[in-house]
């Protein structure tokens, strides 16, 4: 099994009803809110757990990014 099906598994485990959502690399998991509880990218074969700060830039970049392209 891979390294993000093993990740996804888990956290549906431990926290059912939330939503996870598997985007190439990265994993956001949010609670009823709609807000990112926990997101983990893996790099290099690793797991590694990223703030949500640092999601919300990222995903603002990729929005500027598709913005710029289309």
């Amino acid at each position: 099994m891979g390294k993000i099906a093993l990740i996804v598994l888990l956290l549906g485990l431990c926290n059912p009803g939330a939503a996870i959502d598997v985007e190439g690399n990265k994993i956001t998991m949010d609670r009823n809110n709609g807000s990112p509880v926990v997101v983990i990218e893996v790099k290099d074969g690793e797991p590694a757990v990223i703030t949500q700060e640092e999601a919300a830039e990222e995903a603002t970049e990729d929005d500027e990014e598709e913005a710029s392209e289309s």
